[in-house]
């Protein structure tokens, strides 16, 4: 009998040679029309393909898949060769073995599991003919009888073996000959492998990019008057700020916006092409076509709550958290009350931010803010960093003048009182405070502002139907 994770063994021990090998059929006979729609705005598979190239490509989890595709398609080549084939009646007791195995173990049915991977019966099936290739042709190749085992890492070293016997050859990206790797006689061409990427890259990933193509559609009919060379200068100047940018932080270490788009595997010389960015010139334009500096000062002082609120007087904050409620249980290990008084114990001694951050991380039971040691950054009235409980809390304490940004870096009185939220109870250190920007830098997040609605009301991204959400 077989277990799941032996018959996967079988081959490759990943199930990302069976998604790669089975969707090679379904990318070259899409069974939508489209790749993506929203309305009456579609994604054409080229132009999806065309955004795979330049951002998915060349990069680490592209070259992965590539090498997956490639033994994929020896295994293939060497079963022709061979004259080896795997008979539906094979595949059937392999199937059915691995169903008994299931079921004896107490792991549910196949059909189940298959699904919860996002593999459909014809993929599984497919994934167990190649596994009994690999075997089989390794097997002879390594003098092994076929009634005894074979490893997995046995079968794929002696397919690795294949690969350096018939020679490897991988040209640089972009691949100007059309050809992105071969071995021996066998090539996989641009189209191929791209084509096979629509479904092993990050769906999520790959959603995100076809939103962004609506949307640069979206935003272009939305000034028809709009001439291509005005398009290019504005993607160029978009291009030229967020190389600005980058060198100007210095979490980059002087490293320019280029070298780390190529980082990520971008084909950077076809960049200027990309929805994403297009999108962003568009935006941009959109807004400075119809807002002059009088309109935009307008709209600030129309909606001053809501900007001041958002990007106005902020707070430095650092936050420690206990996880508490109103009666205690398997998952809340502490009262509100007893959450407070252990809250006022650990901080006895705290007098500065750096005090703060090493009861930080010694105590705090918030994951992600015990990695970043209780820093939460700057603060404002209706920001999204904190929930509004605690928000409304450091600022009462700043309205009514218990904490003043003229106070001593080490005064105790930085410490809030401890504030109870939903899931437990929360006490802050504060530290600078930034007051409401001017208006020169008050325009840069109107300005932003502005391009994000138009953007919001451009695409709906919940309208949008891909081809991910159909097969």
């Amino acid at each position: 009998m077989l277990s799941l994770s032996q018959v996967l063994r079988l081959s490759f021990a990943t199930l990302l040679l069976c998604i790669g090998a089975s969707s090679i059929q379904a990318a070259v006979s899409p069974q939508s029309e489209v790749a993506a729609r929203a309305g009456g705005t579609t994604v054409s598979w080229d132009e999806l393909d065309n955004l795979i190239f330049v951002r998915h490509a060349n990069s680490p989890e592209g070259h992965d898949a590539l090498k997956h595709l490639l033994k994929t398609r020896l295994l293939d080549q060497l079963a022709y060769e061979s004259g080896l084939v795997v008979s539906e009646a094979e595949i059937d007791e392999l199937w059915r073995e691995t169903e008994d195995s299931l079921r004896q173990a107490g792991q549910g049915d196949l059909p189940r599991l298959l699904a919860e991977q996002g593999m459909t019966p014809a993929e599984f099936r497919e994934f167990l003919r190649l596994g009994v290739v690999q075997r089989t042709l390794a097997r002879r190749a390594l003098g092994i009888a076929d009634d005894q085992p074979i490893s997995g890492e046995l079968q794929e070293t002696w397919l690795e073996s294949q690969i350096i016997e018939r020679g490897l050859v991988e040209p640089p990206a972009p691949w100007a000959d059309g050809v992105v790797i071969a071995c021996g006689e066998l090539t996989i061409s641009v189209d191929e492998y791209v084509q096979s990427l629509r479904y092993r890259i990050d769906p999520a990933a790959l959603r995100q990019g076809m939103e962004q193509v609506l949307l640069e559609k979206r935003l272009r009919a939305r000034m028809p008057d709009l001439a291509e060379t005005a398009l290019d200068k504005a993607v160029h100047e978009e291009l030229v700020r967020r190389r600005a940018n980058v060198l100007a932080d210095p979490r980059y270490k002087g490293i320019g916006y280029d070298e780390l788009m190529k980082a990520k595997g971008i084909l950077i010389d076809y960049w200027p092409k990309d929805a994403s960015l297009r999108a962003a010139a568009l935006t941009r334009l959109w807004v400075e076509r119809r807002y002059s500096e009088e309109d935009l000062l307008r709209t600030y002082q129309d909606e001053r709550e809501y900007f001041d609120g958002h990007f106005g007087e902020s707070i430095e904050t650092w936050i420690l958290f206990l996880r508490a409620g109103v009666l205690k249980n398997d998952l809340v290990p502490r009262t509100f009350d007893e959450a407070e008084r252990e809250l006022f114990e650990i901080t006895q001694a705290v007098r500065s931010s750096d005090d703060f951050e090493v009861v930080v991380l010694e105590h705090s039971e918030a994951t992600k803010s015990r990695e970043l040691r209780g820093r939460v950054g700057f603060v404002t009235r209706l920001g999204s960093t904190l929930p509004a409980v605690i928000r409304d809390e450091i600022f009462r304490f700043v309205d009514e003048g218990s904490y003043k940004s003229d106070l001593d870096p080490k005064d105790r009185r930085r410490l809030t009182h401890a504030i109870r939220t939903s899931e437990g109870v929360a006490l802050c250190w504060l530290g600078e405070r930034k007051p409401t920007p001017t208006w020169d830098e008050m325009i840069v997040h109107v300005h932003s502002e502005l391009r994000a609605r138009v953007r919001e009301d451009s695409l709906d991204t919940k309208s949008v139907i891909t081809y991910l959400d159909t097969e």
